[in-house]
């Protein structure tokens, strides 16, 4: 039945084009147009959390990177998150994006902050990642199921799961990348598991799996020669 469910959310993901990709004269009616404008609504707040994170992370490098050290399961974590967005930084990166409710996002601040280290560190989808199923082989699996089930799309397909962080919210180019990794999912997901699968969620655990495995693989690869 997880599989079941797990399909039905990715064709929604997929379907829920933005209407700049849709055809004009498709017909529409007032439920769909609700969808649209909550959808829309939650691009628009993805977009501006991912400036925020930009801006904080471009400002505090190495504060960042020491942010993300902390395990995401550990309680620190989000006390470290929440010191680095008020910090002094973060009222002016929050001017920059229009400052849009920041709190509203919590959830998804350590995502935003990987996000931004991750795309900072690498202008390209990095090749040296593409073995990263035999390299990574020891490093324990996450508890969380969306956690496991992003680091395994970020596994299975890394090229389209750069496209999807590197993308704007909302844009064809996200639904293209979503669509890429879309063959991978079923096989992704515990049947026991349940998976909260929506284009934000997706695209925070994507973000937060790529930061990880780069990471992961730099401390085994890295060493004296």
């Amino acid at each position: 039945m997880m599989r079941v469910s797990l399909l039905s959310a990715v064709a929604a993901l997929t379907l829920a084009a933005p209407l700049s990709a849709q055809e004009a004269a498709a017909p529409t009616d007032k439920a769909s147009v609700t969808r649209t404008s909550k959808s829309d609504e939650l691009d628009a707040k993805t977009r501006a959390l991912d400036g925020f994170f930009a801006c904080l992370v471009k400002r505090n490098p190495e504060a960042s990177a020491q942010v993300l050290a902390i395990p995401a399961d550990k309680s620190e974590s989000g006390a470290a998150i929440g010191k680095l967005v008020r910090a002094e930084d973060g009222p002016s990166c929050l001017t920059g994006v229009g400052g849009f409710r920041l709190g509203a996002q919590k959830d998804f601040y350590r995502a935003g902050l990987a996000r931004a280290v991750y795309l900072r560190k690498f202008d390209a989808a990095p090749l040296v990642l593409l073995p990263v199923a035999e390299t990574l082989a020891g490093v324990p699996s996450q508890p969380n199921p969306m956690r496991s089930f992003a680091a395994c799309l970020v596994d299975g397909d890394l090229p389209s799961a750069d496209a999807l962080i590197r993308s704007r919210a909302g844009s064809p180019e996200e639904m293209n990348a979503i669509r890429a990794l879309q063959p991978a999912m079923p096989g992704c997901v515990d049947d026991k598991a349940r998976v909260a699968l929506t284009r934000q969620s997706l695209r925070a655990g994507v973000a937060e799996a790529l930061y990880e495995r780069v990471t992961a693989l730099t401390e085994t690869t890295s060493g004296p020669n």
